[in-house]
């Protein structure tokens, strides 16, 4: 596993690299990743890719949370529910956002 980031603003660019070798013919992507070519015109094909990715991962993180919603009172303490639950919360608000930013 590496280091992949999302959060508010952007994906990160090995997201990038691993997105545009769903889209791309090799030759394509290999200059991608050695920075000859910035493939602009491809990213409407990788904003859709990762539109997919997102929407399956917010059914996920909702299930998460319904989990978390439904843990008895005698699991963990309180405040640790509280957390998993602002936690699960947070996740979901940056991929809406991801969302949001990559269909307009």
């Amino acid at each position: 596993m590496g280091k992949y980031i999302l959060d508010r603003k952007d994906v990160c660019y090995r997201t990038q690299v691993a997105l545009r070798i769903l889209v791309l013919p090799i030759r394509k992507w290999e200059r991608f990743v050695d920075g000859l070519e910035d493939m602009e015109d491809e990213q409407g094909a990788v904003d859709r890719v990762l539109g997919k990715i997102l929407k399956n991962l917010k059914i996920e993180v909702q299930g998460k949370m319904e989990s978390v919603e439904g843990l008895k009172e005698d699991v963990g303490m309180k405040c640790q529910r509280d957390m998993l639950r602002r936690r699960w919360m947070q996740i979901e608000g940056l991929i809406q956002a991801a969302l949001v930013r990559i269909q307009s």
